[in-house]
């Protein structure tokens, strides 16, 4: 499958990294993502994700309906993510993942993931 990692959005085409090659893709795009939770945000109709694979520095933003929340939908949780891949309205990033489908494959330890939480907030005062 693809992974994605550092993209450019250049009208509706962008760029994902396969492996050793880049493909070009048009958006929207049915993607599979697996990675790691760096932040959940759920909010009334949506739930806001930061996803992290590995191939990048950045983490692609997630949207999801709440519905597709769980308890275990957790700071440092893995999930396998089965959605869209669409250009993002919000200035921040250029695309987002609305997600279709969530599955945590990985629970995270809540006092490890408060732990890390806690350093974090500390490297960034």
């Amino acid at each position: 499958g693809l992974s994605w990692c550092e993209y450019t959005l250049n009208v509706m085409f962008i760029s994902i990294c396969s492996k050793s090659k880049s493909v070009i893709i048009t958006l929207p795009y049915l993607l599979f993502l697996q990675g790691w939770v760096r932040s959940v945000r759920p909010q009334k109709d949506n739930l806001f994700l930061h996803v992290n694979d590995g191939s990048s520095l950045k983490p692609l933003q997630v949207v999801a309906s709440t519905h597709l929340n769980t308890r275990y939908l957790t700071f440092g949780c893995a999930v396998d993510i089965t959605g869209t891949l669409e250009k993002s309205i919000n200035k921040r990033q250029n695309v987002e993942l609305h997600a279709q489908h969530i599955k945590v494959v990985g629970e995270c330890n809540p006092v490890v993931s408060l732990y890390f939480k806690n350093e974090s907030v500390r490297e960034n005062r």
